[in-house]
């Protein structure tokens, strides 16, 4: 079958060869585990002129202050953009321009790209870094930059060498050099769509593009290797879902204390009566892929004898709050947020206690840390220093994230009193979303369910815990956020007395078989294809090929399985090619045929 099948494609190659544009020479190969696109950064239909073809022959210019590098490029051949002005951190950014914040402003190249199904497609860049002023690129889609295509970054400098790289800048909170997989592009429509990308830095220097779609149900981690080589391994891409997770922290200090760079200010802050206070509430998105939207923080100041002098213009007092307003806040990277600024002057003596929160339009992973506290203390008086009577910390845990309908999930109950003193009067509430119920059979004798999940203790001491386990049951496929609450009778510290898991609840899969041999159980499906991998690339001949869900290495092949419609056009093909070889024979005969004739 695959020997028929690779001599089916060398008689479409000899048919329609010539006609093919040069633009749509990428290779397309689609396994179990993924559909790989791979094409050349010089098989563009149109470039912007600074985008300069680099081959061996190419003399070195002298606005090229990195040299040469297509000894190691797919090809020997490769793309830079030029004149390369800005090199170093110092230098500046113009003119010729030398830096583009976002996609569809710097110098662009566009690709013709037969996407074969609609779907999340991965980008890969195959680039040489030589410094952190040319390793940035865009990469957008049918003329629009969408946010998943900006930023691409390549910290790869220190390796001297071409590498692929799928990160976005800032993305998964790694700082500025981000996470794999976190570049891509949504196709709506199978067929041809025109790809691009556009300069972020300028001597940026590109050898090829991969685009990679997931086929495993994201339980396999697909890359691309050396030029046309993939590697699979087990896994699965951590990407947007929805969710995000917002901290606030406040930080106070007074106006008369200099802090040296690495001092943390006082808590509580202590002031002269008379004197200001500086109070910053600092906003962060630690969730690494989502963007956070229409996000208020809330700050509510206890009865005290002081006077708010000056505050942020996003916020307004309301009552004897201040509301604040944030459109939206990106994936941020480590020490980085959105602060607001308060000037606050201490009129009399005594403490302020001031309560910070935070909420945005997306369900927050991580509810325990959108609340924080500081206490501002006034001299001149004794100043009341809050104490918390206990302090008591929920967490909630998964034995899964994920599971089907027929099967259930552990939910386990952690309640720990961190205080100093026994918390009395301790009870876990939370409200199941319908589609996931209590299996009653599970409830330990703390616990009860009624629609409501409730666990009561009379006390928990001081340093000491409680902890239950839970069987729940998804009634139907969904995803779920599920939330609980601690109530204590004599705390006062409730910022962490909340927390919230989320489940995918999934139908059954129903196992089928195809042609070739498909073990369902052990998830490795056999077949017969053309070729033999040997470390990253493809050598001729004729063997087994196997795609195995065991960690390892898939390099680019054949197909294992030919839908009948593939058949019904190998036939197709086939018959051409035998027709064309017939008349041609017949041909040749009747030439000769006419020269024998002539001699005559």
């Amino acid at each position: 079958m695959n020997l028929f099948s690779s001599s089916r494609r060398l008689a479409c190659v000899l048919l329609l060869g010539a006609f093919v544009s040069p633009a749509l020479h990428a290779q397309t190969v689609q396994t179990n585990d993924y559909i790989y696109i791979g094409f050349e950064a010089e098989d563009h239909i149109a470039k912007n002129e600074r985008w300069v073809l680099t081959t061996p022959s190419t003399p070195t210019e002298e606005n090229d202050p990195d040299g040469n590098h297509s000894d190691q490029a797919s090809g020997s051949t490769y793309l830079e953009l030029l004149p390369d002005i800005r090199v170093t951190h110092d230098d500046p950014f113009g003119p010729p321009l030398g830096y583009w914040g976002r996609g569809g402003e710097g110098p662009d190249a566009d690709y013709e790209v037969n996407f074969p199904e609609p779907g999340r497609y991965y980008v890969h860049v195959r680039a040489y870094s030589t410094g952190t002023e040319d390793n940035g690129l865009h990469v957008g889609l049918n003329g629009q930059w969408p946010e998943s295509g900006q930023r691409m970054q390549f910290c790869t400098a220190s390796k001297r060498a071409w590498w692929w790289s799928s990160a976005q800048r800032d993305a998964g909170g790694n700082g500025s050099c981000g996470v794999e997989k976190s570049i891509w592009l949504d196709v709506d429509t199978a067929g041809t769509h025109t790809f691009s990308i556009s300069a972020r830095e300028d001597g940026f220097e590109i050898d090829r593009i991969a685009l990679v779609k997931d086929l495993s149900g994201n339980t396999r981690v697909c890359t691309p290797v050396n030029i046309d080589g993939v590697n699979c391994q087990n896994g699965s891409i951590e990407s947007a879902d929805g969710f995000i997770d917002l901290r606030v922290r406040l930080e106070s200090v007074s106006s008369d204390l200099e802090l040296g760079p690495d001092e943390e200010a006082p808590n509580p802050t202590v002031v002269e009566q008379g004197k200001n206070v500086s109070l910053t509430a600092l906003i962060e998105n630690l969730d690494g892929f989502d963007t956070a939207n229409n996000i208020v923080l809330t700050l509510s100041p206890s009865v005290g004898n002081w006077e708010m002098v000056d505050m942020d213009a996003r916020c307004t007092a309301d009552g004897d709050e201040f509301i604040c307003t944030l459109d939206d806040l990106h994936p941020t990277a480590p020490n980085e947020n959105a602060p607001f600024q308060f000037t606050l002057t201490a009129l009399g003596t005594g403490d302020l206690r001031i309560d910070a929160s935070v909420v945005g339009d997306e369900v927050d992973n991580t509810p325990s840390n959108d609340v924080a506290a500081t206490v501002i203390s006034t001299m001149g008086g004794e100043p009341v220093v809050v104490v918390f009577d206990t302090d008591v910390k929920l967490a909630m845990l998964t034995n899964k994230q994920q599971f089907e309908t027929d099967e259930s999930v552990q939910l386990s109950l952690i309640i720990s009193n961190v205080g100093d003193v026994t918390a009395d009067n301790v009870v876990f509430t939370s409200a199941l979303p319908s589609g996931l119920s209590v299996n009653s059979a599970s409830l330990p004798m703390e616990c009860s369910y009624n629609d409501v999940l409730q666990c009561a203790y009379n006390s928990i001491d001081a340093a000491g815990s409680e902890s239950v386990a839970i069987e729940l049951i998804g009634d139907r496929a969904s995803l779920y956020t599920l939330s609980g609450n601690v109530s204590v009778a004599n705390e006062l510290n409730s910022s962490n007395n909340i927390d919230s898991v989320s489940l995918l609840v999934k139908d059954p899969v129903v196992e089928t078989t195809t042609e070739g041999s498909v073990d369902a159980t052990a998830g490795a499906t056999t077949g017969a294809s053309s070729g033999t991998t040997t470390g990253d690339t493809t050598t001729g001949g004729s063997t087994a090929g196997t795609s195995d869900t065991g960690g390892g290495t898939d390099l680019i092949g054949e197909p294992v399985e030919q839908e009948p419609e593939a058949e019904a056009g190998a036939m197709a093909h086939w018959f051409l090619l035998l027709l064309l070889v017939v008349v041609s024979t017949r041909l040749y005969g009747w030439h000769q045929r006419q020269r024998v004739a002539i001699r005559k």
